[in-house]
């Protein structure tokens, strides 16, 4: 007797599986690509912060330079105007009546000795030959001055009268400003003189 046997089960083919190598590659392909520009990317980033860097050092570089161009030139500016200003006084005292400076002075010494009381702070000379005196005017310690600011005020008249005396040497002369005021645990008489060197 033959036996047949019947499978009743039924085998299920199993497809085959498509690998899609080349979507894979192209996506392997997009994902390089974009790394590669990202990095791309931040090395130009990384070189472009590096020049503004740079950049800015040199235009702070420039800016210094520049500080000390101009600091320069106004240094220069000053100087010309102190070598002006040389020449000019070395022009009035040299045609002060023979002499120069030194004779000028004797002029201001022989005045102030005539004043007695009287010191100067500044003394000024202009190009148009202007002079221009300040100082303060003190009473002499002496117990017979029992009006201490008459003598104070004497002492500027005497200046202003030794001043008047030289009419060769000064011209002009005229009493600008006095006051009052204190100095060294005492009050004296500040004053501003005003006169014109003689030639100009």
């Amino acid at each position: 007797m033959a036996m047949i046997k019947i499978n009743l089960l039924q085998t299920k083919r199993s497809k085959p599986i498509s690998i899609p190598f080349g979507w894979i590659f192209v996506a392997m392909y997009v994902v390089a690509a974009f790394a590669g520009l990202y990095y791309v990317d931040k090395v130009r980033r990384d070189e472009l912060e590096t020049l503004q860097n740079d950049l800015d050092e040199w235009k702070t570089k420039v800016k210094q330079v520049n500080q000390y161009t101009e600091q320069k030139k106004a240094k220069q500016r000053q100087q010309d105007i102190l070598q002006r200003n040389k020449t000019a006084y070395e022009k009035i005292l040299g045609s002060s009546g023979g002499g120069g400076w030194t004779q000028v002075m004797l002029w201001f010494e022989e005045v102030m000795k005539s004043a007695k009381t009287v010191w100067l702070r500044d003394l000024r000379i202009e190009g148009d030959g202007r002079v221009q005196l300040n100082g303060i005017s003190m009473a002499k310690n002496d117990k017979k001055n029992k009006d201490v600011k008459k003598h104070r005020i004497r002492g500027i008249t005497r200046l202003l009268d030794a001043l008047g005396a030289k009419e060769t040497q000064f011209r002009s002369v005229r009493l600008k400003r006095i006051t009052m005021e204190p100095y060294k645990n005492e009050t004296v008489a500040s004053f501003e003189v005003q006169c014109v060197l003689n030639r100009y």
